[in-house]
């Protein structure tokens, strides 16, 4: 990424949100290299980094000093990497107010690293120049390459290649090492598909902090002439936000606050919200219709305020309207795209603990969110479960925006060379690595899925089979379930 030729963005005086992934193979240094961030930026507390230190020292594990910050579990600091991708970690810069999330390596929390990745304007990718650690990565068996074709899948258009732990011995700054992993990684990622203007490639040491942040590159590494690690995000494009589309909210996740109620957490991809708005969650309406048949085979038959003629064009459900809501733990009136939004709701009708997370929330109006009965999709197999192809009757998990539902292959339509879009066979009986198709999906639980050109966010996904990542693709049709089916399907599935 050229800084004379990069795209110029007017924000004025006021930061846009700007949402960040780390990703990288297992142990190449992502949270060493975050904490480093949150030191030089002081966007974290001196106790934190005290007591994450202290903590270091006392089990003898001194180099773990900066990684303890991000990775405060049990469970973290035993298995010595990330696990979880709830933790977002808040960085103010000149022209945008950055939320970076720190991606698990280890492929066995493949799930959580992609639900990091919906939620993304960029990415950094962190790569050890360590000799053998980069070999082992980019290799067959590593996971940097899946890594970025996920990333590049689920829409992170920009991707800064930071190539780390400059500092270690094997390297010792070195300039020719620096070169050699540059023109390997680059060839790669521009057969992903990422171009030369959407990526950037810098030398640094998150444990040293040569690079990270100031002004002027490490006086390590003279022969590095470009920007520091906190130039090259500040002086990103701005993203393209949808902020004329409906209201869209993936939740990604639900804490249930006493005295409050359900807070859903999540990403605003489309629209804006503003308090006392009516919302819609179509998976809301479905679990009334189990709640109203469970209450008539108690012999309860209380009425919930849910319900929906067949010419109805705008929805209706047990009333939800949004009470507060929060960004960055600040109260605010109004919510645009791209903000992480915090949104406290109000229902009489509804318990505490419909909202879940998966669920979609927009606006109650014609254009609200629907549930999906079945959907089209474009994919591209890069490998099978086991030593089975995929095949009508299979069912992978589909991980789309926050939500992670087993879908059955209904129908293969055909398959197609991806280079020339010539069609090669017309429902064939099976899918192998390497393929092309359309597919049609049935999800075998409720979500909300919507066409790619329309709700691109809502529209990427990932193929997964327990942590084996099968595929990638986009949605290009939908068929959805109205809210009175929903509701009576609801009732439907309780009832039987």
């Amino acid at each position: 990424m050229d800084t004379s030729q990069r795209e110029k963005h007017s924000v004025g005086h006021k930061p846009v949100p700007l949402n960040v992934c780390i990703i990288g193979a297992e142990g190449c240094g992502k949270s060493t290299l975050l904490a480093q961030v949150l030191v030089q930026t002081k966007s974290v507390d001196k106790g934190v980094v005290a007591a994450a230190e202290g903590d270091a020292m006392q089990v003898r594990k001194g180099d773990r000093k900066l990684s303890w910050i991000v990775d405060r579990s049990r469970e973290e600091r035993q298995s010595g990497g990330s696990i979880c991708s709830h933790d977002q970690w808040r960085v103010h810069l000149s022209n945008y107010r950055a939320l970076i999330v720190d991606t698990p390596g280890k492929s066995r929390y493949l799930k959580n690293a992609i639900t990091a990745m919906q939620n993304c304007d960029a990415a950094i990718l962190h790569i050890s120049a360590v000799i053998g650690e980069y070999e082992n990565g980019i290799g067959a068996d590593g996971s940097i390459r899946d890594t970025v074709l996920v990333a590049f899948a689920l829409g992170v258009r920009f991707l800064i290649i930071a190539i780390g732990k400059m500092d270690d011995a094997t390297v010792a700054f070195s300039k020719d090492r620096y070169q050699q992993v540059k023109n390997s990684i680059l060839d790669y990622t521009a057969k992903v598909g990422y171009s030369p203007g959407c990526t950037a490639v810098l030398p640094l040491s998150g444990f040293t902090g040569s690079n990270v942040a100031g002004c002027v590159p490490s006086a390590r590494m003279p022969w590095y002439k470009g920007s520091t690690l906190l130039q090259l995000l500040d002086s990103l494009p701005a993203p393209h936000r949808m902020v004329t589309r409906p209201l869209r909210v993936p939740i990604q996740r639900v804490y249930n606050v006493q005295g409050v109620g359900d807070i859903a957490v999540g990403r605003i991809e489309a629209g804006s919200v503003s308090v006392q708005d009516p919302l819609f969650v179509p998976a809301c309406v479905w679990l009334t219709g189990k709640t109203r048949a469970r209450l008539s085979s108690n012999g309860n038959s209380r009425p919930l305020s849910a319900s929906c003629s067949e010419g109805d064009s705008k929805p209706r459900q047990p009333t939800i309207k949004v009470r507060s809501l929060e960004i960055q733990h600040a109260t605010s009136a109004r919510a645009e795209t791209g903000e992480l939004v915090g949104i406290a709701s109000q229902s009489p009708s509804l318990p505490d603990g419909t909202l879940r997370p998966g669920m979609v929330i927009g606006l109650c109006d014609e254009h609200a969110p629907r549930l999906c009965r079945e959907f089209e999709a474009q994919v591209l197999i890069l490998r099978v479960p086991g030593k089975r192809p995929l095949r009508v009757g299979s069912a992978p998990v589909v991980d789309i925006h926050s939500a992670h539902v087993a879908c059955r292959v209904s129908s293969i339509i055909l398959t197609f060379d991806r280079h020339t879009s010539v069609i090669l066979d017309r429902n064939p009986a099976y899918l192998f690595p390497g393929t092309s198709a359309i597919v049609r999906f049935t999800p075998l639980a409720p979500v909300t899925v919507e066409p790619f050109h329309k709700f691109p966010a809502l529209g990427r996904f990932c193929l997964r089979e327990g942590s084996t990542l099968l595929g990638v693709g986009v949605v290009r049709d939908v068929a959805t379930v109205s809210s009175s089916q929903l509701f009576r399907r609801g009732c439907k599935k309780t009832s039987s």
